[in-house]
């Protein structure tokens, strides 16, 4: 029995991704670690599948629908480090985000690609 996670929102990425970048990023998400090789990031990654990817606009990193995601924040982290900082793109928002248990709920901030997360949840 795995975890569940769901996220809402969106970060914005300025300026929006070039075709190349953005096709990259998809395939990164999808699954297809070959591309890594090809703009020569580091290979050390986040374990498990990455939650995050490409708005189909290319003017935003938006969760994959994948329920099943672990170390969300890391791989956020990992993207903008090793692709999108480099490729010169700013990721800035808030995405929430909720897990299973009740006192798993939060924020997670991006400014200026610096990554913060913050615990909503309120004990009584």
């Amino acid at each position: 029995m795995s975890y569940e996670t769901e996220f809402w929102f969106t970060f914005t990425v300025t300026p929006t991704l070039q075709p190349e970048h953005q096709a990259i990023l998809q395939a990164f998400a999808d699954g297809d670690r070959s591309k890594v090789d090809d703009v020569g990031v580091s290979p050390e990654r986040p374990s498990g599948s990455c939650a995050w990817e490409p708005t189909p606009d290319g003017g935003g990193i938006q969760w994959t629908e994948d329920t099943k995601v672990y170390d969300y924040d890391e791989w956020l982290r990992y993207l903008i480090a090793h692709f999108l900082e480099p490729w010169g793109y700013v990721v800035n928002g808030e995405v929430r985000y909720s897990g299973e248990s009740d006192s798993d709920a939060g924020v997670i901030t991006v400014a200026l690609n610096v990554v913060a997360i913050r615990n909503t949840v309120t004990h009584y």
